[in-house]
């Protein structure tokens, strides 16, 4: 009962104090809080696991230091007897008998000494590279330790004497998690199976033994202050597969921009319909604040939804060494349709694709994804959650029961000179074959270039393929029976001023 201070030791050096939450029994009252480090305890000797990797060192230490006297006196001794192997007799002469069992104790004594210092040396080899072992890992333990801790003096009053609870809740910035996705296509009709992960990691300076684990996407800096919450303001964007296309072409479009006039890029539409372009060089800064935005949304992890918290059934151990520990959070099987497509003017290869359903449903947090298709390791992409809608366009690899080919066509690729104007014109031949012994629908995407003068016109030759005006993108559906070929021509004529050159075609 009464007025007292407490000190709670051993905590993280990296603590923030505005974070501390410090709870006690009904019948104690909370006086003060005093945040400070401790610079003097070093936890070497009362951590089991750096004592006991300690001890192993200091053993092999003492145990190669012991064995090397012993292999250094033996050869003293033999460089002794080498020394004085020669035997005069300079005032009497010693008799054979005598001369051959001095030579036979030479010879016997010599041996011994071989034979012994040879064993030594494969002794001290073994010893050797079991002291540098312990050496390494006792040094890797130490430096994953805090020399440095914190402490918290508090002052409390106890209205009568009695057993009291204390929680401590506190933010470090030495521990966190990273989300991780395991993405199998079992060959299940119509589904996919996800197993959420998280890499946990900490380096707070002392183990986590056994500990209950809550993964939160919530900001773990805690704040006394209510949130305020401003105004929402919605804009169009680009589609998904866009964005995917301006994340991988912004920096060959950022660099062309310096050197080309005419390179256009669409931004919108007009009221009455008409695609809205830009020229990168004459607007640079409204360029690279439209490409690159879109290319950060792509990298940013931070959510701004509302945030998830995962509990963790198991109990977990977490050395404080600073590498990932993987926690299996749970696994979901998905509806997925899944469909076949190509884009042989970037890669000749179809790839087979899922389309995942309801994503947004499923509350997961942008992270990587390791893809596997029928037990085999494809690769990994990032899920990036923050831009997807409630469907997502997954690849599953490529998928090796076909044959692209990607043709210039001759007759279709030309350039002429035409009073004050030039046409050029190019042309390709798409070529598929299905190898599979089933019927399957590909999907077939190329492009074409656009335009945004009135002295530029183009005209494109797509067949049955269909025209995005807005990116230039020209897709076919093409249903392939088993060991058929399917072929799709695409060709567009530019017709420009003569006094102008032409960039990008």
């Amino acid at each position: 009962a009464g007025e007292q201070q407490l000190l709670f030791t051993d905590l993280p050096q990296r603590l923030n104090p505005t974070t501390i939450r410090l709870g006690a029994s009904e019948f104690v009252q909370i006086v003060s809080i005093n945040h400070r480090l401790d610079y003097i305890t070093s936890n070497e000797d009362s951590n089991p696991e750096i004592r006991s990797v300690k001890d192993s060192m200091e053993f092999y230490v003492d145990q190669v230091k012991l064995k090397q006297g012993v292999y250094n006196s033996l050869a003293s001794t033999k460089q002794m007897i080498l020394a004085n192997k020669v035997v005069k007799g300079e005032t009497h002469g010693m008799e054979a008998e005598d001369v051959t069992d001095l030579l036979d104790f030479y010879r016997d004594k010599l041996n011994e000494i071989n034979t012994k210092s040879l064993a030594l040396e494969k002794l001290l080899e073994v010893l050797g590279e079991r002291k540098n072992k312990f050496t390494s890992e006792y040094n890797k333990l130490v430096s994953g330790k805090a020399k440095t801790f914190s402490e918290l003096l508090v002052t409390v009053r106890a209205k009568h004497a009695g057993k009291a609870n204390f929680t401590i809740d506190f933010y470090t910035p030495d521990a966190g998690w990273n989300p991780l996705y395991d993405i199998r296509n079992n060959g299940s009709s119509g589904q996919l199976e996800i197993t959420s992960s998280a890499t946990m990691w900490q380096k707070t300076g002392y183990e986590w033994k056994n500990v209950d684990i809550t993964l939160s996407t919530l900001n773990p800096q805690f704040n006394i202050n209510a949130p305020v919450v401003g105004p929402q303001a919605l804009e169009l964007g680009v589609s998904y597969y866009q964005r995917q296309n301006q994340t991988q072409q912004y920096d060959m479009w950022r660099q062309q921009s310096i050197m080309a006039d005419s390179l256009i890029v669409p931004q919108g539409r007009n009221v009455d319909g008409s695609i809205i372009f830009s020229s990168p060089r004459n607007s640079d800064p409204q360029f690279t604040q439209y490409w690159k935005s879109d290319f950060d949304n792509q990298t940013n992890n931070v959510s701004n939804g509302p945030g998830t918290e995962y509990k963790i059934a198991t109990p977990y151990t977490i050395p404080s060494n600073a590498k990932d520990t993987r926690i299996e959070i749970n696994r979901k099987m998905v509806t997925a349709t899944f469909k076949y497509k190509t884009v042989p003017k970037v890669e000749k290869a179809v790839f087979l694709m899922a389309l995942i359903t309801g994503w947004d449903t499923l509350n997961y947090y942008p992270g990587t994804a390791n893809v596997f298709n029928n037990g085999t390791y494809v690769g990994n992409v990032f899920l990036n959650t923050q831009t997807v809608q409630d469907s997502l366009e997954l690849s599953l690899g490529q998928d090796k029961s076909f044959s692209v080919e990607y043709e210039t066509v001759s007759e279709k690729t030309f350039t002429q000179n035409s009073g004050s104007s030039v046409k050029r014109g190019k042309g390709y031949l798409i070529k598929i074959m299905n190898k599979k012994d089933v019927p399957v629908t590909l999907e077939i995407l190329d492009q074409a270039p656009l335009t945004t003068t009135q002295e530029v016109s183009i005209t494109i030759d797509k067949g049955e393929g269909v025209l995005d005006p807005m990116t230039g993108f020209v897709t076919w559906r093409k249903t392939l029976p088993p060991g058929q070929k399917t072929e799709v021509p695409i060709s567009y004529t530019v017709k420009y001023p003569k006094e102008h050159y032409l960039y990008n075609f």
